[in-house]
């Protein structure tokens, strides 16, 4: 893919293991941002860090979409 990717993913994620996203990310060759988020568990990342996801998309999306 060539299109601007943006990874978020919980630390604490034993359904999908963090070493998963790390393949992902890597093998990406498209522009890329990765956020790990501590004690998240599968899909937890926005209910445990909101401030910290919500800076994260925007300043993506203000990057590559203006």
């Amino acid at each position: 893919s060539k299109t601007p990717t943006l990874f978020i993913h919980g630390n604490q994620d034993h359904f999908v293991p963090t070493y998963m996203a790390l393949e992902l990310y890597n093998a990406c060759q498209a522009e890329k941002k990765l956020l790990i988020v501590n004690d998240a568990a599968h899909g937890e990342s926005y209910h445990k860090e909101k401030k910290l996801v919500q800076s994260n998309i925007t300043h993506f999306l203000e990057k590559y979409v203006g």
